[in-house]
Formats: C-alpha cells, structure tokens, sequence
C-alpha cells in the first residue's frame, strides 16, 4: 500500500472506530469536507501539516496515519452520520445528526 493509501485507509478507520461523522472531523481540523472526503478516497495528497492537523484532532501521533493494516483486514466500514442524506435513507428522518457507525 503506498503512503497516501494508508493515510486514506488509517483516516477512514480512525475516524469510523470513534463514531466520528466525516464533516465533524473536517470542521475541527479546519478542513473543507469535500476535501477530507477526497483524501479518503485517495483522491488528494494532503501537505505534511494537514496530516498533523488530522492527527492532533484524533489526539495521535502522526506515524498512526502511516500504520498498515493487518494482513486480511477489512476495509473500514460507512459511518452513518457522514451525510445526512444518507444517514437519512438509512436510518429514517429522525436522524438527529448524532454519530452512528457500523
């Protein structure tokens, strides 16, 4: 897995382990959503300081973002809070905004 795969990946798990909806993770890093999103995706390759952004909002150390992941493990799973279009379809329109990952 390359460096920004592993961001993306270790991002994403961090982020679903702890019920944290992705736009509440860019808003206290001080990051556009969409942007966060793309860095998920592997889509962007974020500057050493918005790593350390990311990392002091998880409260880790920055080498977290660059672990790999054991051998067979599954990719980290949707948390449902991360859009509320989403969260919505998924868990009826009563969704109070609150983090609910699976």
């Amino acid at each position: 897995m390359n460096a920004r795969a592993l961001v993306a990946w270790n991002v994403r798990r961090i982020r679903v382990e702890r019920g944290i909806p992705q736009e509440q993770l860019a808003y206290d890093a001080r990051i556009d959503r969409s942007y966060m999103g793309r860095i998920e995706q592997k889509k962007e390759n974020p500057t050493i300081d918005l790593l350390d952004r990311i990392a002091a909002t998880f409260d880790i150390h920055l080498s977290e973002l660059f672990a790999e992941p054991a051998n067979g493990a599954m990719p980290p799973s949707r948390c449902l809070g991360d859009a509320s279009r989403t969260a919505s379809a998924e868990i009826g329109s009563n969704y109070s905004g609150e983090p609910f990952c699976s």
